[in-house]
């Protein structure tokens, strides 16, 4: 029998089994408050238990991982390593990555960074505490971790310039990694409850739903990304208050140097100016214009570099995810909530094997 993960050290040519359960609250869709790991001789987990393979696995080894951090159960680092390259390549079949990777340096180099030396150390200390609260031996208690949400609120009012496209932000290593395994337990769940969903309504087309790594996270803001950059562009002469909106106050910032090649507007300091002058020279051009095809595939890369490649990306995909927990996930699925009838399921039952991970 294979060894049954977090309870077991694994390393570099063995193999290991994870198998637990995602609990949580029956609705339109579930709402998990909980993930529970179970021994390999458990008689809980039925024969029928879901082999998710890698949304599964990622899922499982964060919570792992999150549990490891904090008591003497012992996840390898080979291990802790190679489930993050697997979540890497999982997200990187669906972005445009490898666009905008190459210019995730050049818009940094453009920014000062952030002191924010205080906040973060305040910042670091809630962390600890909270995850203290919700990790177990036996698991994790997602409802607790949301408290988080609280924290991440009042260090996001401690700096100078909103999360939204902000590229000054540097945290701590210890913070981020932090925050990377939180999110990526939060993000694998999320991708369970889809799974689960889909099989519930017998994968109608009509009612299945999907997870993006992009758009969910821009809904706040106004829209999806693609709605946002559209706005952005199209804004008329008349102009807009944009204090209200700070994607498009800091895309009209930001863009003049993620696009460095001369484009024929200018952009000024002041973001409202930036829109009047943006929004003339788009609506006198003529559609299908290659420049302002150029301008929209750059304001979409910026929101994609912003979310994927930057702390305060990192930040804001992790408090998304940890909101949803706690008011949940008609947030990312809107549609449901006029759904009627209940989804028919509160609890995940996950079987996943770590031989997985070794053919990705």
């Amino acid at each position: 029998m294979m060894n049954t993960v977090p309870f077991d050290k694994l390393g570099p040519g063995q193999s290991g089994r994870l198998a637990y359960q995602v609990l949580g609250q029956d609705g339109p869709i579930m709402n998990p408050q909980n993930i529970r790991y179970l021994p390999a001789d458990s008689g809980e987990l039925p024969a029928n238990a879901m082999n998710t393979s890698a949304s599964g696995l990622t899922a499982g080894l964060a919570g792992a991982n999150l549990i490891c951090s904090f008591l003497t159960l012992g996840v390898s680092v080979y291990i802790a390593r190679q489930v993050a390259g697997l979540h890497r390549k999982m997200d990187r079949l669906q972005e445009t990555v490898d666009r905008i990777e190459r210019k995730v340096d050049y818009i940094v180099s453009k920014v000062d960074r952030i002191d924010i030396q205080v906040a973060e150390n305040n910042f670091r200390h809630a962390l600890e505490y909270v995850l203290r609260q919700a990790v177990s031996g036996e698991g994790v208690d997602l409802r607790a971790l949301s408290g988080l949400c609280n924290d991440f609120s009042k260090f996001n009012d401690s700096l100078s310039s909103s999360l939204v496209l902000n590229f000054g932000l540097r945290l701590s290593s210890d913070i981020r990694g932090r925050l990377q395994n939180i999110y990526d337990l939060l993000y694998g769940i999320r991708k369970l409850v889809a799974q689960r969903y889909n099989i519930a309504v017998g994968g109608d087309p009509e009612r299945i739903i999907t997870t993006n790594p992009t758009d969910g996270y821009f809904s706040l803001l106004g829209g999806n990304l693609e709605t946002l950059v559209r706005a952005t562009m199209t804004l008329s002469d008349g102009g807009s208050d944009v204090s209200g909106n700070q994607f498009q106050k800091m895309a009209l910032i930001h863009i003049d140097d993620y696009l460095p090649e001369r484009h024929p507007y200018i952009f000024k300091d002041e973001a409202r100016e930036s829109i009047r002058t943006m929004g003339r020279w788009f609506w006198t051009t003529i559609d299908g214009n290659s420049e302002a095809e150029a301008v929209k595939q750059g304001l979409y890369d910026l929101g994609c570099t912003w979310l994927h490649h930057s702390d305060a990306g990192l930040l804001w995909r992790t408090w998304v995810e940890l909101d949803a927990i706690a008011e949940g996930y008609e947030y990312f699925w809107p549609q449901l909530e006029e759904e009627a009838e209940p989804c028919g399921f509160n609890q995940i039952d996950v079987v996943t094997d770590l031989a997985l991970i070794e053919a990705v």
